[in-house]
């Protein structure tokens, strides 16, 4: 899916057209939101389990990640 929404980015840039760019900046949204609920959910597991260091350092790690 990411392949065709990549073309249809490509093909609505040579054509100039902003429409035709919309699902890969839907995409580009919704995968961040996915990228960030891991990354919780993944430092919450850590904090629950004892692993304070490991969970800090994931939500450390993981939104420097995620703001690039």
């Amino acid at each position: 899916m990411t392949a065709v929404i990549s073309a249809i980015l490509i093909y609505g840039a040579i054509k100039r057209n902003k429409f035709m760019m919309l699902p890969w900046v839907v995409l580009a949204f919704m995968l961040a939101i996915g990228i960030l609920i891991t990354i919780i959910w993944t430092a919450v597991v850590f904090f629950i389990d004892g692993f304070v260091l490991s969970g800090v350092l994931t939500l450390v790690i993981g939104f420097i990640g995620l703001g690039e």
